[in-house]
C-alpha cells in the first residue's frame, strides 16, 4: 500500500508541474489579449459606400437603432449639397427605431445606377454626406443600403470603440 500511495503522490506532483505553466501562460495571454470593442454607445458616425441601383426610385438607406424603451435617438444627416437635417425618435416597446433616406442625396456616386450615367463620379474625392447618431442611453446602430439586387448591411461601432490609432 505504501508504494501505491507514494506513486500516486508523485503523479499528482507531476500533473501540477505541467499544469501550473499552462495556467500561467493562459492568464498571461488573456491579460495581453486585445479586448473586443463594445458595439453599444451614445455617439456614432455613418457613411455609405456606392451600391448598384437598378430601381433608383425605391432604393434607400436605412439606419436602425436598438436599445431600451424610452431612449431618445437623434439622427443628424448632411447631404451632398451640405444641407443638414435632424430627426428625433424615441425607442418604444419593440426596442427598435429606424429612419429611411433616399440614397441619391447621401451615397457617393460610383457606377451605381442601372442607366450608368450620374454625371461626375466621386472616386478618389472627399464627399460631404454623413450621418451622426446620438442617444441619451447606450444603443446599438445598424445601417442598411437597400437595393433591388445588391443590399448590404453593417453593424456600426460607436466613436468610443474606434480608438485613436
Amino acid at each position: 500500500m505504501g508504494y501505491f500511495l507514494q506513486y500516486r503522490l508523485s503523479c499528482n506532483c507531476l500533473r501540477l508541474y505541467f499544469l501550473l505553466p499552462i495556467i500561467f501562460l493562459c492568464l498571461l495571454v488573456s491579460v495581453f489579449a486585445q479586448s473586443v470593442p463594445n458595439t453599444r454607445g451614445k455617439d456614432f458616425y455613418i457613411s455609405f459606400l456606392p451600391n448598384f441601383h437598378a430601381d433608383p426610385v425605391n432604393d434607400s438607406l436605412i439606419i436602425y437603432a436598438t436599445g431600451e424603451q424610452g431612449t431618445i435617438v437623434t439622427i443628424t444627416s448632411r447631404n451632398r449639397t451640405g444641407g443638414f437635417q435632424t430627426r428625433v425618435r424615441t425607442i418604444g416597446l419593440s426596442g427598435v427605431v429606424s429612419a429611411s433616406y433616399h440614397w441619391r442625396s447621401f451615397e457617393p456616386y460610383g457606377y451605381n445606377d442601372a442607366q450608368g450615367n450620374l454625371g461626375p463620379r466621386d472616386n478618389g474625392s472627399i464627399i460631404l454626406p454623413f450621418f451622426r447618431v446620438e442617444s441619451t442611453e447606450d444603443i446599438a446602430v445598424y445601417a442598411l443600403n437597400q437595393a433591388v439586387a445588391t443590399s448590404d448591411a453593417a453593424l456600426i461601432y460607436p466613436v468610443t470603440a474606434l480608438g485613436k490609432d
